[in-house]
């Protein structure tokens, strides 16, 4: 399972891209490499988060000793308007700790993702929204978006 392609692939991303679940669990336990391009493939594929890939998503954001893999999840989860893996990112990692600069690119992805549900996660932690920001929302024309 820890064998990455020349492409970047894994097995785990193979099987995030097919929605296996019973080798998607099989492999989470398992995978320690190309973590980042699972997490980006969890959103891409808006994963529902449950069981074994939630435990997996836990430790490999607690054992990296970084930010930079939550970070970028929490990107990826806005960017896709993958609300689950987005609300299972924020109950992991200390929001509070993210800069205020990277919540408003966070509500930026998620306004342009037209997922009011990932919106209204990422409201949660970021208490100020730039007025670029709503207008990206008016010029996109999504009222329950606007009306969060």
């Amino acid at each position: 399972p820890n064998k990455v392609a020349s492409t970047g692939s894994t097995p785990l991303i193979q099987a995030l891209q097919s929605k296996d679940m019973s080798i998607i669990e099989k492999l989470c336990g398992r995978t320690t490499v190309g973590i980042e391009g699972a997490f980006a493939m969890i959103a891409r594929q808006r994963m529902n988060i449950c069981g074994p890939l939630l435990k997996w998503i836990e430790e490999s954001v607690q054992n990296t000793g970084t930010d930079t893999l939550a970070l970028s999840g929490l990107n990826d989860a806005t960017i896709w308007g993958a609300a689950d893996f987005l609300t299972t990112l924020t109950n992991i990692f200390p929001v509070e700790t993210i800069p205020e600069h990277s919540k408003h690119q966070l509500m930026t992805n998620a306004v342009k993702s037209d997922c009011p549900k990932t919106c209204r996660a990422v409201l949660c932690f970021t208490y100020s929204v730039p007025e670029a920001v709503f207008n990206i929302a008016r010029d996109r024309g999504s009222e329950e978006i606007i009306s969060l």
